[in-house]
């Protein structure tokens, strides 16, 4: 694929002073800016990216104009947007989301000099053209330490993405890993035809669907960084780079395989694969649904990678976020998958109705036999008082029996796509299955985190020691799981990719890190643990 442009190079010391520029990013363009209130103005400047995948720039504002003495009126987000043709090439340059981060004056030659942040900025030929196709420069996948030699030849592992069968995305290595000239320098390439966007969606979004199921997967922040869309032809006629928040740190990688004896030479290359596998299955499900349905769903994944790559030790903090989206995917799931609301509630209105009124018939009486007039209470406010105990009473009540317990939202969850759950004593002396265990240590971990403010493990309030072994028993696997903060925060990282391996139609093998721990080793293929498999062949 041919690129002839050519860059403005080397940029001024004052965007310099934003950041490390990359080379071939760097442009100088004569335009003008709109500002929030719809005013224009024209302005020279310059635009670059910088190693930290940050969109920075200059704006030149000549003559010291009105725009830039009602600066400190308006917010940090004054300028709407940027436009200008930059002369070396002749390409039109746009910029959205912009920022002012700083403003220096320059009395002397009366202009001001704005220095700001943008979302992102895209440069294209003036001549407009249909695209083809679509490359995406992505950070953090794959996970192959280097590109394999055999002999003379270099190997380059490609996968594919595909869909009904076809391939709709090809992603290829880029460079060895090891040798990056800054940390998060894309380390793949996604190329996307336009004939293989399905309708409805955009090559953008597309691919941000693409990247946030390989985090999931992979357990590591994939982003792209940095488009080219190419003519007929294949040349380049429009790039674009935006601003990206990427973490290096890594997280629970859901997803293990079968890698036989090739295990410790393509170990890699395998776990690549059987990630690809996934994300092509998971894309599958998505496509059944609109873009609008499909998104809610993207929402929960994008902030999911958020959650578990902030820069904080502190797992309570974590712990609550991850819950919080728990219990939020459950809300999602029932709206994106037709769940109506009387399948959502515990009881129906008749029986709410009885059920309260049967209670209401008893609780004036109970009320009375409890409560006692104090020694400075009137016999009005006595009276009062009880009136709205018994109100209260009431409301709780009609509440609690309208919706279901977190616990049996759950349940109802994962029974729905055919996962084996039994109670404890549902069957006779059975301790209860594995992910019900599972479940009622999340539960107990929710309510520890959202009303104490702490997991389960910490809480000051559950001194029973049995009640806390209790909380992680997790009794399919007695040999190895002990009953600690470790665990506790595991079960707790586990839920979401569980319960998104179940939406997604997964049923492969994963990471059990209630069995392998915090070490990264993967549970051998050979080796049957109890209560391994996500999902059991029986249904209830």
């Amino acid at each position: 694929m041919k690129s002839d442009f050519q860059y403005e190079y080397p940029p001024s010391e004052a965007i310099l002073q934003m950041g490390e520029v990359l080379r071939d990013t760097h442009f100088v363009a004569d335009g003008s800016f709109t500002t929030e209130d719809n005013e224009i103005y024209k302005c020279r400047f310059e635009i670059a990216y910088t190693k930290s995948n940050r969109v920075v720039g200059i704006i030149y504002d000549p003559a010291f104009n009105i725009f830039s003495r009602k600066l400190s009126h308006l917010s940090s987000y004054g300028i709407k947007s940027l436009i200008g043709v930059e002369k070396l090439n002749n390409l039109i340059i746009e910029c959205q989301g912009i920022r002012i981060v700083r403003r220096d004056l320059e009395l002397v030659r009366e202009y001001a000099r704005l220095s700001f942040e943008a979302v992102y900025y895209e440069i294209r030929d003036s001549q407009q053209d249909l695209p083809q196709e679509c490359s995406f420069y992505i950070v953090n996948f794959p996970l192959s330490r280097k590109i394999f030699s055999t002999g003379s030849d270099v190997s380059i592992p490609k996968f594919e993405i595909q869909f009904d069968s076809q391939s709709m995305f090809q992603i290829s290595h880029l460079r060895d890993v090891r040798k990056l000239e800054y940390p998060t320098q894309p380390t793949s390439l996604l190329n996307l035809t336009q004939e293989n966007i399905p309708t409805g969606w955009t090559a953008e979004n597309l691919v941000d669907f693409v990247c946030v199921l390989l985090s999931l997967a992979a357990g590591r922040d994939v982003q792209w960084v940095y488009q080219e869309i190419f003519r007929e032809d294949d040349t380049v006629f429009c790039r674009k780079w935006i601003t990206r928040n990427i973490r290096l740190t890594t997280f629970y990688q859901f997803l293990t395989g079968d890698y036989g004896d090739y295990w410790e030479v393509y170990q890699h290359t395998f776990e690549e694969q059987h990630i690809i596998n996934f994300v092509s299955g998971a894309l599958s499900k998505l496509f059944e649904y609109p873009f609008d349905k499909a998104k809610r769903y993207f929402d929960i994944l994008s902030l999911y990678r958020d959650s578990v790559t902030i820069n904080s030790e502190n797992r309570a903090i974590k712990g609550r976020l991850l819950t919080t989206l728990a219990e939020e995917l459950l809300t999602v799931w029932e709206k994106t998958e037709g769940i109506g609301k009387d399948k959502s509630k515990l009881t129906y209105k008749n029986e709410r109705e009885r059920l309260i009124q049967t209670i209401a018939n008893h609780l004036d009486q109970v009320v009375e036999n409890v409560l006692e007039q104090r020694d400075q209470e009137s016999k009005t406010e006595y009276e009062i008082r009880k009136m709205d105990i018994q109100k209260r009473v009431k409301k709780i009540l009609q509440e609690q029996l309208n919706g279901r317990t977190l616990e049996n939202k759950f349940i109802r969850f994962f029974r729905h796509y055919d996962y084996r759950i039994i109670k404890p004593k549902e069957i006779e002396d059975h301790p209860g299955s594995p992910l019900y265990q599972q479940i009622t240590a999340f539960v107990e971990s929710r309510n520890s985190l959202v009303h104490d403010g702490c997991l389960a493990w910490e809480n000051p309030k559950r001194d029973d020691e049995k009640k806390r072994k209790e909380l992680l028993a997790l009794t399919h696997f007695p040999s190895y799981i002990k009953a600690n903060l470790d665990y506790e925060y595991y079960n707790i990282l586990m839920m979401l990719p569980m319960m998104f391996a179940a939406i997604f139609g997964y049923r492969g093998r994963y990471r059990n890190l209630l069995i392998a721990g915090a070490s990264g080793e993967w549970v051998s293929p050979s080796v049957k643990y109890p209560g391994e498999d996500i999902r059991d062949s029986e249904s209830d």
